[in-house]
């Protein structure tokens, strides 16, 4: 505009400045990599800027997260305001490896005529990669310390991405050798021989000639390797020990099956006299319960009758296969109506198996019990035991157990002449172990654990005044835990106390079927006679089961029995001739059990 007259000749006025900044470039640039992790984000722009209000974002491109928010007003992260270069300096370094982007809001830089930055948004106008800064790990096998290392193994190194030699050249089978050492004992030792192949990022060495007898092995690499981003390995190595060419770790790994065989066998036989004893434990509550019951009904109970000091039973089977000595002691006290008692009670037995294998066992309880009605009884037991077994068999030796139990147990009169009687033991025995095949000794303290059950169901027909007829059907079920069982081996004067089996589990089933004819041979009622004589034919099955192996037998049988009282009615003597045939194995036995109560 031009203005004269007045003495002015003219005025020129200037467009205004509508034109807002530009970012130029950028370090790192969009779509860099390689960007160290303590680099600052350096923006340059077309003009100088001035820092106004909002926020400059710092994110990564993997799910978008905040990784640094500045505030461009107030962060000291933030400088260069009024220049045309704006840096950011993060708080932290950046992590390796990672893609992050920059977000600026459109408020946050000016120009000095107040014109925004536009501003960035988003994941692909400003982004960046960081280093890889991360150091190849890697792996020995066998592992450093390892022992029982095979004589013929390879050493494996694994490394937990591709690597290269520190020239950027490629490793190779050609030239992996020379990067690995191997020597005996440690690295002042001498060198072993070997050769090295590479597949992906595993380094095979496979030794010229198999290792010693317990040899120590050395093997080591050095920072010779890097990944694609020039980070070194960490120089590395590992010692181990081969295994002894005799020693008792094989000699041991050699004879587990058979070890555990054995173990397991005479758990089996422990079980079985578990069994067996608390079925003549059950027995003689039955026939307690029995005998209050006739006793209410013929209003007959005294007081001495529930007090017995000391009564001793005894017994002797012997079969084709296996014998059996058992018997057992009892007393106890009441009270006058007999409906509490307590008694202490216990059994000794001994056993020799198919196998040569012989049990001694010594047990002991203490059992109350109460009669809750005037068909039912309950009781329960306290109880301890001291086990001594001698085993033959690849492996010879004894095992001395002790053991305590508790229990209870029922019996109930389900009609006239018709009784239930059921029980359940637990128990848990701690292990003396020493066992030898003649090259390797073995001792082991472990423990154990067992549950016992059974049922019986018992009925009593009379048929006339001197015989009777009483069937019997019972149910038998046993489990033992052995666990893990540790042992020390002794051989080729080496001692290792590291070994150990899993014990698995022991069971044991039985089921059968027993109706016991009776009749008075003197002609005196059964309830007077002072001989009677017994005829029980027997259907029964078995099922064990030792580890992955089960055996179900099933078979018959037949007793013969004469039983003598005198005529004190404190003693008595029975007489038992037994034929068993079950799981194509004839049994037969002979029992003889006194009895005598003072």
């Amino acid at each position: 505009m031009n203005v004269t007259g007045a003495g002015v000749s003219s005025i020129t006025v200037a467009a205004p400045d509508i034109t807002p900044p530009t970012l130029s470039s950028s370090s790192p640039s969009d779509d860099a990599t390689g960007v160290a992790i303590n680099s600052n984000i350096d923006l340059t722009f077309s003009e100088a800027v001035d820092t106004e209000t909002g926020t400059i974002f710092i994110k990564k491109v993997f799910d978008g997260s905040t990784v640094e928010s500045f505030d461009v007003a107030t962060s000291s992260a933030i400088s260069g305001s009024g220049t045309t270069i704006i840096t950011i300096n993060p708080t932290s370094d950046l992590t390796g490896s990672t893609a992050y982007y920059v977000e600026i809001a459109s408020t946050a830089l000016d120009d000095a005529a107040g014109n925004s930055f536009a501003g960035i948004f988003g994941a692909t106008t400003l982004n960046f990669e960081t280093a890889d800064i991360t150091t190849p790990t890697l792996t020995f096998s066998p592992a450093n310390s390892a022992t029982g290392v095979a004589a013929d193994a390879n050493i494996t190194i694994s490394f937990s991405e591709a690597v290269r030699l520190l020239d950027n050249s490629t490793l190779t089978d050609t030239n992996v050798d020379a990067l690995i050492t191997l020597k005996e004992t440690n690295s002042s030792g001498a060198n072993l021989a070997f050769d090295a192949t590479v597949s992906g990022n595993v380094v095979t060495i496979n030794p010229t000639s198999d290792f010693g007898s317990g040899q120590v092995v050395y093997v080591a690499i050095g920072a010779t390797v890097e990944d694609s981003a020039d980070n070194a390995i960490t120089a590395s190595n590992a010692t181990f020990t081969v295994v002894q060419a005799n020693s008792p770790a094989l000699d041991f790994a050699a004879n587990e099956d058979v070890i555990r065989q054995q173990v397991q066998s005479v758990a089996l036989q422990s079980i079985r006299n578990g069994v067996q004893e608390a079925s003549g434990f059950m027995s003689s509550a039955r026939d307690r319960f029995i005998g209050r019951m006739r006793s209410y009904a013929s209003k007959s109970v005294l007081s001495g009758r529930n007090n017995i000091p000391f009564d001793i039973d005894g017994s002797t089977s012997v079969s084709t296969s296996s014998a059996n000595i058992n018997g057992n002691f009892f007393g106890q006290f009441g009270n006058f109506d007999g409906t509490y008692r307590r008694m202490t009670s216990g059994d000794f037995n001994l056993q020799r198996d198919e196998n040569g294998n012989t049990t001694g066992a010594l047990s002991g309880r203490i059992a109350w019990e109460y009669l809750t009605s005037d068909t039912a009884m309950l009781g329960w037991f306290v109880g301890a035991e001291y086990i001594q077994s001698d085993m033959s068999g690849a492996f010879a030796g004894d095992q001395t157990s002790f053991g305590a139990s508790i229990g209870g147990y029922f019996v109930t009169e389900l009609q006239d002449q018709l009784y239930l009687d059921g029980h359940l033991t637990v128990k848990q025995n701690e292990h003396d172990l020493q066992l030898t095949n003649g090259t390797l000794d073995l001792d082991s303290l472990y423990q154990s654990t067992s549950v016992l059950s059974g049922l019986t169901l018992t009925g009593v027909t009379t048929i006339d005044e001197s015989s009777d007829l009483w069937p019997t059907f019972s149910i038998n079920a046993a489990r033992t835990d052995l666990g893990t069982i540790g042992f020390t081996g002794t051989a080729y004067g080496l001692t290792n106390s590291t070994l150990s089996i899993d014990g698995g589990l022991v069971s044991y089933a039985d089921v059968s079927l027993a109706p016991k004819y009776r009749a008075a041979m003197d002609g005196q009622t059964l309830a007077n006679s002072l001989l009677v004589a017994t005829v029980t034919p027997k259907a029964m099955c078995e099922y064990t089961e030792l580890s992955s192996t089960t055996s179900r037998n099933c078979g018959t049988g037949l007793l013969l029995g004469l039983l003598g009282t005198t005529k004190d009615g404190n003693g008595t003597l029975e007489l038992e001739l037994g034929l068993d045939s079950i799981g194509g194995t004839t049994r037969h036995s002979v029992a003889l059990n006194a009895d005598l109560r003072y």
